[in-house]
């Protein structure tokens, strides 16, 4: 039987790809992950109609928000290499008319919206504010594929998703 030993993996560009630790532990330096908010509310205009969410794509350490190895445009997250990732969001809608219909919260990969290919979350609100909806769950992106998050009324004309406290997070894990 054959061993290879190697504390790490470099690229051919020099910088470090792998890093094995002494317990077997492997780590790189390319992981995509990020948390994006917003600094003011994002106003809807539009019942019965799915509405992509933007969000403010930059780094703020004091609010913990960031974007590592992935590219944000127009309120999507584009993936730079395929694999398993964890995606979530918290969303806190406002001015919603009180126990009139329903409100959805989605996360959907590439746009597409049929049901095992996305993930969401329908609730009637009993209140016209302050409610929050949170999704998590996981998708097996390829290299480029982008993922966003889309909300929904099914009745209000004018509505908002609130500032500061509405994220939108992932991760790559395997």
């Amino acid at each position: 039987m054959s061993e290879i030993k190697v504390n790490k993996i470099k690229s051919q560009q020099g910088s470090d790809a792998f890093t094995i630790a002494s317990d077997g532990a492997v780590t790189t330096n390319y992981l995509p992950a990020w948390r994006i908010g917003r600094d003011t509310d994002f106003n809807v205009n539009a019942s019965a109609s799915w509405t992509r969410m933007e969000w403010d794509g930059r780094d703020i350490a004091a609010e913990n928000l960031f974007m590592q190895n992935v590219t944000y445009s127009s309120g999507n997250i584009a993936v730079p290499v395929a694999g398993i990732y964890q995606i979530n969001a918290t969303c806190r809608f406002d001015g919603l008319t009180a126990d009139s219909g329903y409100l959805i919260l989605s996360l959907q990969r590439n746009d597409i919206r049929d049901g095992l290919s996305d993930t969401y979350f329908l609730q009637e609100p009993a209140s016209a504010s302050y409610h929050s909806a949170s999704l998590s769950d996981v998708f097996k992106l390829e290299a480029n594929d982008q993922v966003s998050v889309y909300v929904y009324s099914s009745n209000d004309t004018s509505w908002h998703i609130s500032n500061n406290v509405s994220t939108f997070s992932g991760v790559r894990i395997g």
